[in-house]
């Protein structure tokens, strides 16, 4: 599975229809991770929007290259997420 999503995060970098999908795709992720950094003082909405802003970076950044293995996408992107300013 792993492999099938580091394909589809390379599409993704050129293609912003298979973007979307995956943002979509992975709702329930980003807003699991998005939760972790929920500040009462925010809106609910911001901090979705903040961490769907930090997946699209972690598309855009992700070098199958160098991290490879079960979960590597995942987890940078839950490292991305977590640590947006």
């Amino acid at each position: 599975m792993e492999r099938a999503l580091v394909e589809k995060v390379e599409l993704a970098k050129r293609d912003k229809r298979v973007l979307n999908t995956l943002i979509l795709e992975y709702t329930p992720f980003i807003k699991k991770c998005a939760a972790v950094v929920f500040f009462k003082a925010q809106q609910r909405q911001d901090v979705l929007t903040e961490a769907m802003l930090a997946f699209v970076h972690a598309v855009q950044t992700y070098d199958s290259n160098i991290r490879e293995g079960d979960g590597a996408f995942i987890n940078y992107a839950g490292t991305v997420i977590r640590h947006r300013p």
